[in-house]
C-alpha cells in the first residue's frame, strides 16, 4: 500500500475531463451542496504537516459576497476523475439554520479543482469557474501577507 500512495504521489496533480461512464457528467455544485442558504465561510489553510487545518482561517461573515461566492458555483461543471493530489484549503460554508457543508479546494500548480464528501461527488471533481476562484484568491491575499 506504500508503494502505491507514491507512487500516486509521483504523478502528480492531474485531473480528467471524463467521468466514470466516459462521458463528462454535470452537477451544479451550489444547488447539490446546498449552498444557498449561507450566511459565512471559512476558508482554511492545510497545515504544513499536511495532516489537518489551520483554525480559525479566513472568515467572511458579508453576506453579499458570500452570495456572490456561492452564484459563481450556481452552474452546471462538468465531473471529472480525481485530481491526485492533496486538497489546499477546507472552505466552510456556514448556513442559516446553523448547518455546515465543507468542500475540499486547490488552487496551486495551475490546477484548481473544488471536490467534497456529499453523495453527487462520487469520487469527483469539479474545475471551479475563474469567477469563483478570483473570489477566493481576493479573500486569501490579505490573509497571505
Amino acid at each position: 500500500m506504500a508503494g502505491l500512495l507514491l507512487v500516486l504521489g509521483a504523478v502528480g496533480c492531474r485531473p480528467s475531463d471524463v467521468g466514470p461512464s466516459g462521458e463528462a457528467e454535470r452537477v451544479n455544485v451550489a444547488a447539490a451542496a446546498g449552498l444557498q442558504d449561507a450566511v459565512a465561510l471559512e476558508i482554511q489553510e492545510r497545515l504544513a504537516s499536511g495532516q489537518d487545518f489551520a483554525e480559525p482561517g479566513v472568515r467572511i461573515e458579508d453576506e453579499d459576497l458570500v452570495r456572490e461566492i456561492v452564484s459563481a458555483l450556481d452552474i452546471d461543471l462538468p465531473l471529472q476523475a480525481r485530481a491526485r493530489c492533496v486538497e489546499r484549503y477546507r472552505l466552510r460554508f456556514l448556513l442559516r439554520d446553523g448547518a455546515v457543508r465543507e468542500l475540499l479546494y486547490h488552487c496551486a500548480d495551475e490546477v484548481a479543482f473544488l471536490r467534497g464528501d456529499q453523495e453527487f461527488w462520487q469520487f469527483m471533481d469539479v474545475h471551479p469557474p475563474q469567477r469563483f476562484r478570483q473570489l477566493i484568491a481576493d479573500q486569501l491575499s490579505p490573509a497571505e501577507q
